[in-house]
């Protein structure tokens, strides 16, 4: 079995923007079967908690434990911080991953400049930050997730996890969010692909990464 898990990014769930959804039913209609996984938590009010970068690379390793089995081909999807969390996770036996709009570097700066400007917004190093989305709901973000933020070394942590596995990254032309200037820098030239879109690769975008996930996976046509 042909099995693809997607790892999303900062402060939201699975289905955040339906990018995951979009290309979950897009690669099943290509012979995968995909897993996609909750790394954070939402309450009843629809805030979401986002967990410590630890957290999250267990929550990852025990969901490929538990679904990546003898004789399957897994492979794995990352969005921005998700592809900071995989890199962690430096899981092994991986067939191809995609890294899509990865961030270079994690200072917690951008992320909560993304919030700081809306009312609500609470920034608070010590304790509980509680950023304001556009739905009037929260991302709640402990102390901790800033503090591993400042001290940790993407680009050493992404030629890590490259030099062990075969990973592709996609950047988005008009990424707001996160800078794909050193891309090819950190990443090598010949593993990196642009196409025109956002962060979220929102609109007329959402096919073309859809059709380019599937020929960067190797364009599986078959369920076996």
């Amino acid at each position: 079995m042909k099995k693809i898990f997607f790892v999303h990014g900062f402060g939201v769930m699975k289905d955040s923007q339906g990018l995951f959804i979009d290309l979950s039913q897009s690669l099943e209609l290509a012979g995968y079967q995909c897993c996609l996984i909750d790394l954070n938590t939402r309450d009843e009010e629809g805030n979401i908690t986002q967990g410590s970068l630890s957290a999250q690379v267990g929550i990852l390793r025990s969901v490929w434990a538990s679904n990546c089995t003898e004789g399957d081909e897994c492979y794995i999807i990352a969005h921005s911080l998700g592809c900071v969390v995989t890199s962690s996770a430096n899981i092994p036996n991986t067939v191809r991953t995609l890294f899509l709009a990865p961030p270079t570097r994690i200072s917690g700066g951008t992320s909560k400049n993304r919030f700081t400007d809306r009312p609500g917004t609470v920034i608070d190093r010590e304790g509980e930050s509680r950023l304001a989305r556009k739905d009037g709901t929260f991302t709640i973000v402990p102390a901790e997730v800033w503090r591993e933020g400042e001290v940790l070394d993407v680009p050493a942590l992404y030629a890590q996890y490259c030099n062990a596995h075969d990973v592709f990254v996609v950047r988005a032309n008009q990424d707001k969010l996160v800078d794909g200037e050193h891309y090819d820098e950190v990443f090598g030239a010949s593993r990196v692909v642009s196409i025109d879109g956002s962060h979220d690769f929102a609109g007329s975008a959402r096919p073309m990464i859809a059709q380019l996930c599937q020929d960067l996976l190797g364009g599986v046509k078959s369920n076996d």
